[in-house]
């Protein structure tokens, strides 16, 4: 999950608590109440839903939140959504700007250095003041 979704999500508030009674092979996560959503990495989420009882919080923006029963500081936040759908978004195409990136992701993050780069500063080098 992109770290800007994460974030995005926790500003709309806590989510609504939920158990989820299994998470199939196929990344299909069915919820107590008979809802279904998906995950493309369905023994990433099973791993943590053990750690945390299969309880977890449905957030806004297709979050779901698993925290961990033994060390309550720690959370995992899991892209969900209604139907199975390949990761489309490749997070770096070469040769990509920053603005192309955040335009086409709705958000971008990017490595100081490589910054650096597609602006023309070499590391380090700080403009001269005038």
């Amino acid at each position: 999950m992109h770290w800007v979704q994460e974030r995005a999500s926790r500003s709309k508030g806590p989510g609504q608590p939920c158990t989820v009674t299994d998470v199939a092979d196929d990344g299909t996560i069915t919820f107590a109440d008979g809802s279904t959503l998906w995950h493309h990495d369905p023994e990433r989420l099973r791993i943590a839903l053990a750690n945390a009882d299969n309880q977890a919080l449905l957030c806004d923006l297709g979050v779901l939140r698993v925290q961990d029963v033994v060390d309550r500081m720690v959370s995992h936040c899991f892209s969900v959504d209604s139907a199975a759908s390949p990761c489309l978004l490749p997070r770096v195409i070469p040769g990509e700007s920053i603005a192309a990136e955040t335009a086409r992701r709705g958000g971008a993050t990017r490595d100081l250095a490589d910054l650096r780069a597609e602006f023309g500063r070499p590391r380090g080098k700080r403009p001269k003041a005038e």
